[in-house]
Formats: structure tokens, sequence, C-alpha cells
């Protein structure tokens, strides 16, 4: 991958709607380029799947991060479907590690009743050791009132986020005119997230997340994510803020472990930085996302 796939992944992220076209006035590459490089990914892996889903402030909702040490002697495909019988769950990642087991897993709760919920549901598991949580500071969106006409556009959009306006028409028989008015509406609200679902280990990369723990005395959270994108421009991927800590979750990709060494030693480094420690991703898994479920549960209420 370079920066210009980089570029197009951020983008569907940001919208998987997003056009060939649009993409390609964007970037300043052609639309057939664009088309190429989005079907290379998605042939490698690298794009998993597009989806529609509720945003954090329609599930009334935070986002969670968890790191799970276990004492090595369980089956991980076993230990990661245990899991997945959380609806809170929406992701799992097996991480490289010579002591044990370790997984990095990303959940959601609701309240605090919620979160010690989903405390107790994680410490509960078989061969868990020790379980270190940070509610993560995120974009929530809006909440908004979602009417029928939202709804049945949302039912096509949920079985293939991409699916063009006239192929909507034939299934609720609606004019191009109100559908593509709903479907901005749904893309502007805030309300909903049209993402994209990626393997950043494909294609024989790796996938690296660094734990930061900064030092508050010298640096704030935005000078430290400003340097972290100046400094790893095509390395760097995403970002997640712990609201209870001073630690910055940063997710990587490398072309190889002398490369993640690299990194991590450039990281270490630096004065306003307390600690640093890298893990490596050798399996992820996206087990669910509750915010398309409570989408198909509306639909179904409503009877759309």
């Amino acid at each position: 991958m370079d920066l210009i796939d980089k570029e197009i992944l951020m983008e569907l992220d940001s919208d998987c709607r997003v056009s060939y076209q649009t993409l390609a006035d964007k970037i300043g590459i052609s639309s057939n380029s664009i088309r190429r490089r989005i079907e290379n990914l998605m042939e490698t892996g690298t794009i998993e799947r597009l989806y529609v889903k509720l945003r954090l402030e329609m599930l009334d909702a935070d986002m969670l991060l968890s790191i799970i040490q276990t004492d090595g002697f369980e089956d991980s495909n076993t230990f990661i479907s245990n899991l997945s019988k959380s609806s809170l769950i929406e992701q799992v990642s097996a991480i490289a590690c010579g002591n044990g087991g370790l997984y990095v897993v990303y959940a959601i709760y609701r309240g605090s009743r919620g979160l010690a919920s989903l405390s107790s549901f994680l410490r509960r598991q078989k061969h868990v050791r020790d379980v270190e949580m940070h509610t993560l500071l995120v974009e929530r969106g809006k909440r908004v009132e979602l009417n029928n006409i939202h709804l049945k556009v949302l039912s096509c959009l949920l079985e293939s986020p991409r699916i063009p306006m006239v192929e909507i028409r034939k299934k609720i028989h609606m004019s191009i005119k109100k559908i593509r008015k709903t479907i901005e509406f749904l893309q502007s609200s805030g309300a909903i997230h049209f993402g994209t679902q990626l393997f950043l280990g494909a294609n024989g990369v790796i996938e690296y997340l660094v734990k930061i723990v900064l030092d508050e005395k010298r640096v704030s959270n935005c000078e430290v994510i400003d340097w972290l994108n100046q400094t790893f421009a095509t390395e760097l991927w995403a970002i997640h803020i712990s609201a209870t800590e001073p630690v910055i979750f940063a997710r990587f990709v490398v072309d190889n472990m002398h490369h993640a060494e690299e990194l991590l030693r450039k990281i270490r480094v630096q004065k306003f930085i307390k600690f640093a420690t890298g893990f490596v991703h050798y399996s992820s898994t996206e087990v669910s996302l509750l915010g398309e479920s409570e989408i198909s549960q509306m639909i179904e209420a409503a009877g759309v």
C-alpha cells in the first residue's frame, strides 16, 4: 500500500458511498485508477466489507478498548468465539505474545452499569489473567429521528451500502429524487456511519498497535497526535485516545518487524513519552456491529 491507497481507504471509511469521480478529484488521479485500486484492495482482503451502522450518539453508547492477558492455555478460536457471545464486542485481535495470550478487544457499552457488566464479562472468561480497559474519546455523531422513508432506504443500504439508486427504486418503488434526498440526509445527519471494515494486515504487511503513555506535564494529547501524524505520515492509520488516562493507542501498518522496531524506538526516545510498547496483530476478527443490528431492529419494528 502507498499513500494513495491510504487516502482512498480513509475516504471510504469516512463515506463508503463516495463516488470514484469524487475520489479522483480529491486525490488527483483518474477515476479508472481509483476503481482499479479499490478492486485490488478488495481482492487482497484489505477491504473486507462495507457497512452502514448507527453512530454512538444514536446508540447512547461509548467505545472501549481492552487489552486482555491470558495464561496462554486457551484455544484462540474458542476464546474469540466465547467473546463473540456478547453483542457489545465489535472486534477482537489476537496479538503475538511470548508470555501467555494477548488480545485487543474493541467493544461498546451503555452507561456505568453497562461498563461494569462488560468488565465482568471479560474478566470471567476462562484463562483470563488481567484485563486493562480504556474508554475512548471518539466522534459520537448526532441523534436524529429516523422516519419510515429513512428506514426503507436503509433497508437497502444495509444489504449493499454502495447499491445504485436505480436498484433501490426497484426494491422500494420510490422516486430517484426522493431516494437521493434521503441518502444525502443520512450521509450529512451525523447519525449514520457509512464505513469500511479493513484488515490492515492483509497482503503481507504488519498491523502494529503502539500503546503510548505520555507525560502530561510536558505535552498535550493534541501535540502528540500532531507529532505522530507528521513523523509517520505513511505508517500511521488511526489514533485512539483514552478518556481516563494519559494514554494514546496508535495503529500503524509496517512492512516488516525491523520497520516496527525502528518506529517504536523513535517513539520511545521522545522526552514527552513516559512509556511505549508495541503489539503485533496476527489475526483480527470483527465479531458484530451493534449499530447494524439496531438498524435492522428499527426496520423490523416499523414494518417497512
